[in-house]
């Protein structure tokens, strides 16, 4: 987009416009997560609707809330609440550097998950080994290029606006002048 000068079309997007993409895509997220933060296995689906059919699968199964992950999930989120709006300004008058909760959450997660047994004892879903190394490198597979095509057109987009998004609320609260074309270069040829 930079390189064929489309940084007008950053001025199509009014604040308003953004601010409801930006919640809009929270929303998603949201509803994207919430069947695993429950332990609660929905069905996947896309397309129009997709939101609709994903609060429906989500009330017609909110019998088989899995407890365990529940409480695992909310005391996760309590942790990085609490850690980042709580701890995080207490801690930034000793350190020079942001705490990263998120990191501690991840380490102690995995620590606690492998030696408590969680997934043998109380049937928690977990991903499996970690690799310890980097994949030989290879060339991409350009086979499943007619499968994912669309897609890739479409998270591009998105990865533009939500960037472009970003920059907007940046400028406006800074009073900093963004160069919305040098923008659209930063994020590579697309």
């Amino acid at each position: 987009m930079g390189v064929f000068r489309l940084q007008y079309l950053t001025t199509v997007f009014s604040e308003q416009v953004m601010s409801g993409f930006v919640v809009g895509g929270g929303i998603h997220v949201f509803f994207a997560q919430i069947g695993d933060t429950l332990g609660i296995k929905l069905p996947r689906r896309s397309g129009p609707g997709y939101l609709y059919y994903r609060i429906s699968d989500l009330i017609q199964n909110i019998h088989k809330i899995h407890w365990p992950t529940l409480s695992i999930s909310l005391s996760s989120l309590a942790f990085l609440i609490l850690g980042k709006e709580f701890i995080s300004p207490w801690l930034s008058t000793a350190f020079n550097f942001p705490v990263p909760f998120d990191l501690v959450l991840a380490v102690v997660g995995i620590t606690a998950t492998n030696y408590a047994e969680l997934s043998r004892r109380h049937n928690i879903k977990v991903l499996g080994n970690i690799p310890t190394e980097f994949p030989p490198p290879s060339l991409p597979r350009f086979d499943l290029i007619q499968y994912i095509g669309v897609n890739v057109v479409a998270i591009a987009l998105t990865a533009v606006a939500i960037h472009l998004t970003v920059a907007k609320i940046v400028e406006k609260r800074y009073k900093y002048k963004i160069n919305h074309g040098q923008e659209l270069y930063a994020l590579g040829f697309v």
